[in-house]
């Protein structure tokens, strides 16, 4: 039964191992999106919503690793010498998880300092286009007013 329970921490620390790697390509490629100028909504929000469903998934399995961690807590410790192989892979998973949030921090960093950038520019380019518009409505608008062109030269000959 205690053998069950150490492999399914186990399990969950290589689950997590794993949704890591996949939020840190998700990274990647949000990093690419905000460096296109063709990056639609849409693909940001699949994106960030894409991560966030990993997301919800780690902090499920942290929630179940606590609880199952608190149960086996004392077995673990006053049998640590039966253990020692899972209880080793277990600690080179927890390094590797370190090193993976490590990352992953970083990038989302990185990818908030790119998202102020890339909107800052649809709101700067928004923002001419706007000015554009009103200039050509105010064009618009002068001519409509100005119906008829006025002659320049007026013939007096008759």
């Amino acid at each position: 039964m205690m053998e069950d329970y150490v492999q399914l921490l186990r399990e969950s620390l290589e689950k997590k191992v794993s949704l890591l790697e996949r939020i840190s390509v998700r990274n990647e490629q949000q990093r690419q999106l905000f460096g296109d100028d063709k990056t639609s909504p849409d693909d940001l929000e699949a994106n960030i919503q894409a991560k966030g469903m990993m997301i919800d998934q780690i902090l499920a399995l942290d929630d179940g690793f606590e609880q199952l961690f608190g149960r086996v807590e004392q077995e673990l410790s006053e049998h640590r010498e039966d253990y020692k192989d899972e209880i080793r892979a277990m600690q080179d998973l927890i390094r590797k998880i370190t090193d993976l949030t490590a990352r992953v921090e970083s990038q989302e960093q990185r990818n908030r300092n790119l998202a102020s950038s890339f909107f800052a520019g649809k709101k700067s380019s928004a923002k001419q286009i706007r000015k554009g518009a009103a200039a050509a409505t105010r064009y618009y608008q002068g001519m409509m007013r100005d119906n008829v062109i006025k002659p320049q030269i007026l013939d007096t000959k008759e």
